[in-house]
């Protein structure tokens, strides 16, 4: 798979912007580029994304997300990464930089997630993707069930 510069990969105009603002947001830069999916399925997914009715409620928060930029954000998905698209990844040019005296004060802690039994009684196993650390050392991450994936 080619990879492929920032610029090359999200052109840019107000497709590239909304879907920073709402997509990359959250997802890494190579999230939507994994998928190569039709218009109804990008739509599908600013539906779940969007709807205040699942599971997990509107990820997307209400008000930040207009009908202009749902049509704007959807065009954009289909041009770079639909059926027809060139199948590609972000190009990290640069190598991340490497604090080697805090990385021998690193510890490595995982946790099993409590299931919760609001959720689907199918669930086995939850699961965090995404982890983020804040300046305090925090992690924060995206909880998803397992069957929700």
């Amino acid at each position: 798979m080619p990879l492929v510069a920032y610029d090359i990969l999200y052109s840019s105009g107000p497709g590239r912007d909304v879907a920073e603002k709402t997509c990359i947001h959250c997802h890494e830069a190579n999230f939507l580029p994994r998928h190569q999916w039709a218009e109804s399925q990008w739509s599908a997914a600013i539906d779940l994304m969007t709807s205040s009715g699942g599971i997990r409620g509107a990820l997307i928060p209400p008000g930040t997300f207009s009908a202009e930029d749902r049509k704007t954000v959807r065009a954009c998905l289909v041009k770079n990464f639909g059926t027809n698209s060139t199948r590609r990844a972000l190009e990290v040019d640069v190598e991340m930089p490497l604090d080697e005296q805090a990385l021998a004060r690193a510890m490595y802690s995982e946790y099993d997630l409590p299931l919760d039994p609001k959720l689907d009684a199918e669930n086995t196993q939850r699961r965090g993707q995404d982890p983020h650390f804040d300046n305090d050392g925090n992690v924060w991450y995206t909880d998803w069930s397992a069957s929700l994936c």
